[in-house]
């Protein structure tokens, strides 16, 4: 699991976190390799999400990435990796920036939630007005200190 989400969604968190080192190298504020670490967990996180969610849609093409007694130990490690990305957002300084990266994070997080709240549930979903409220909660991201950052 760990090889596959490194692989698939660890290298969109480095490859979006160099992409700010070469272009807006001030919107991070920890050192680049540390970014670019945070920033392959917190890919990684979103596709196990992604996996934990799709599970009963994967079972029905004959696909078994996480088996029910695996939970437990798929749910922890998925918290992990968020908890990763929820260090490298809080290391961004406000604007577009931080804001485009907490979106995917609080969504997940939700899913995260009620995936764990409803493991055999066929599908979660995240209603559109609890999105909807999620990004307005996230608004301040976008304002943080903005004086100091030229991303935003």
């Amino acid at each position: 699991m760990e090889i596959y989400s490194g692989l698939v969604a660890g290298s969109v968190g480095a490859t979006w976190t160099r992409l700010i080192v070469r272009h807006h190298p001030e919107t991070l504020l920890l050192p680049h390799d540390e970014m670019i670490r945070l920033g392959t967990y917190y890919g990684m996180g979103l596709q196990l999400t992604n996996i934990l969610r799709d599970r009963d849609a994967d079972l029905g093409l004959g696909r078994v990435y996480a088996a029910m007694e695996e939970l437990p130990e798929l749910f922890k490690l998925a918290e992990a990796w968020l908890y990763e990305g929820r260090v490298y957002v809080s290391h961004l300084r406000g604007g577009r920036l931080r804001y485009a990266s907490e979106i995917p994070l609080a969504i997940a997080e939700r899913t995260l939630q009620r995936i764990r709240n409803f493991p055999e549930a066929p599908k979660v979903k995240i209603s559109r007005a609890r999105v909807y409220t999620l990004l307005l909660r996230l608004i301040p991201s976008l304002v943080l200190p903005r004086g100091t950052n030229p991303a935003s």
